[in-house]
């Protein structure tokens, strides 16, 4: 009896998740402009590209919603872009007869909405600072170093919201500490997933919406469904 019970609950909860979903699936247009695209469990947050707000990608955050009750859903981004860039960093230890008592570490990154503020700790726990831009994109470091990490961001960020929220990221740390070879004195970091759109995107963990009618409320803003 009990396992009859159990089936026929998870039964209408199938039935009613796959309802919400479908009446769920359209467009949902915020006052500010931004809107949410739904279709089935997948959701877009879209910001309108123009000379006015500046931002690199309208897409400002794509992922997966899940129903935890009859009036709430759950948002989370399908990927940790965060861990894809440490995936996609590439080194080069290199040698340079012209480098003396020192190594040179140079960055290419595509990112050029501003300067970059790198800072790179070292394994006798020193820092190096770097105002990275098209035209200064190394520095030196003493020879005795080993292992280096660092922390990237941005020069200036633009808020989201005419309150002045900024939901993208801040920083960009490497969380790696990278060992330098012995016969090495330049290294040379790429990191090809910091291009401009990279702090500008929202990284959603476990956020939740309520669904009032036809319209999703989110971090305190209203989006209305388009009819």
């Amino acid at each position: 009896m009990k396992r009859q019970c159990f089936l026929l609950v998870f039964f209408i909860s199938s039935i009613f998740i796959s309802f919400a979903q479908n009446e769920l699936s359209g467009y949902y247009y915020s006052k500010s402009g931004t809107y949410i695209e739904i279709k089935d469990n997948m959701f877009k947050l879209i910001m309108p590209n123009n000379a006015i707000n500046g931002w690199y990608s309208n897409v400002m955050a794509e992922g997966i919603i899940k129903w935890v009750s009859t009036s709430f859903i759950e948002l989370n981004t399908d990927k940790d872009f965060m861990i894809e860039a440490i995936k996609n960093i590439e080194i080069s230890q290199l040698i340079d007869s012209v480098v003396a008592d020192s190594i040179k570490v140079r960055f290419l990154i595509p990112y050029q909405r501003s300067k970059l503020k790198i800072s790179i700790s070292t394994n006798n726990f020193r820092t190096f600072e770097l105002d990275y831009s098209d035209n200064n994109k190394e520095l030196n470091i003493p020879s005795d170093v080993k292992s280096i990490s660092f922390y990237i961001s941005p020069d200036y960020i633009q808020a989201h919201t005419s309150d002045g929220l900024f939901y993208g990221t801040v920083g960009f740390d490497s969380m790696i500490e990278y060992q330098v070879e012995n016969y090495a004195n330049v290294l040379e970091i790429q990191i090809p997933s910091l291009n401009d759109s990279f702090f500008e995107t929202y990284c959603i963990k476990g956020d939740y919406a309520q669904i009032v009618n036809d319209c999703i409320i989110w971090k305190g803003e209203v989006y209305k469904k388009s009819k």
